[in-house]
């Protein structure tokens, strides 16, 4: 299990990254955030699961929390996101089982 303070270094990493990357390391930046993401709810005991892609779609992982699975979307953009985003995830949640929820995360603009 990863210490606050290690998670705290990683974020801090990831935060650093220059402006001008290129477009690789952005993505990899945002697939290090979901890993963070997932060391911060193992450290919260919120019994977090690995991203996975069903047909035509990406879930960025879930969480189980006081009875109930919650989808999560983690985005990591320069500029804050449309609406549509948020509605795009929105579509995906209400696509599951009954009572899913969802949290979106977003380090944007």
């Amino acid at each position: 299990m990863s210490s606050l303070d290690e998670i705290t270094k990683d974020y801090e990493a990831l935060i650093n990254l220059p402006a001008d990357a290129d477009g690789n390391a952005k993505r990899a930046r945002g697939f290090a955030f979901e890993r963070l993401l997932n060391k911060l709810f193992i450290h919260d005991k919120l019994e977090p699961r690995a991203g996975y892609k069903p047909a035509g779609e990406q879930i960025d992982g879930s969480i189980y929390f006081d009875g109930r699975i919650y989808l999560l979307e983690a985005k990591w953009h320069a500029d804050p996101l449309p609406a549509s985003t948020l509605y795009q995830f929105k579509g995906k949640v209400d696509g599951k089982l009954l009572g899913t929820l969802g949290i979106f995360i977003s380090m944007s603009g």
